[in-house]
């Protein structure tokens, strides 16, 4: 009977261990906020999300304020940080993604941005560009076009698009990402 005892006691504490390894991995809390009142246009229309109202709150940056009227509750929407480049049209991301769940449609939530992607030398020069873009994404797994090669989620797959673009100047990647039209680019 003592060994009986022994293993459950040690199941036990390997399912606390894992419960309390699980909180720690949880993401960031998102606030639920106040209407997206002063943030410009009532709304915006995307093939991708639908329809969704979007800011900077007071003009920070490093904050986006978003309310979706039909979010996919048990999807992750990931929000990537982007400076858009007006005269040239091309943007690039400047940070990491962030990405929260959207539980209640017309309901804002609030999420933080951040402007720490490093060049490959290691410096973090990006940190001089604004945030006045994001790229919209969900959380999710595709089989994009080659030259990607095995089923991808699409932020895994938008980051590879930057890095064949950064190391190699191979658009290749980007064009098949793009094809899928799994994006929503809202700029500010």
């Amino acid at each position: 009977m003592p060994l009986f005892i022994t293993n459950i006691t040690k199941f036990y504490l390997i399912f606390l261990l894992l419960i309390a390894s699980c909180k720690q991995n949880e993401n960031p809390p998102v606030r639920t906020v106040t209407p997206l009142d002063n943030c410009g246009p009532t709304s915006y229309s995307s093939e991708f999300i639908g329809e969704y109202k979007i800011c900077q709150p007071g003009g920070n940056e490093d904050r986006l304020k978003i309310e979706i009227r039909n979010p996919i509750i048990e999807k992750k929407y990931c929000f990537i940080p982007n400076y858009f480049d007006k005269n040239s049209k091309k943007a690039i991301y400047i940070g990491e993604p962030r990405c929260i769940f959207i539980k209640f449609p017309d309901k804002p939530v609030e999420v933080a941005l951040f402007k720490n992607r490093k060049f490959p030398t290691g410096s973090n020069d990006y940190s001089k560009f604004p945030i006045n873009s994001v790229m919209i994404l969900i959380d999710e797994i595709h089989s994009f076009p080659a030259p990607y090669e095995n089923p991808i989620s699409s932020i895994e797959a938008y980051l590879k698009c930057y890095e064949f673009m950064d190391t190699l100047e191979d658009s290749g990647y980007c064009e098949a990402f793009k094809e899928m039209k799994l994006y929503t680019f809202h700029s500010f």
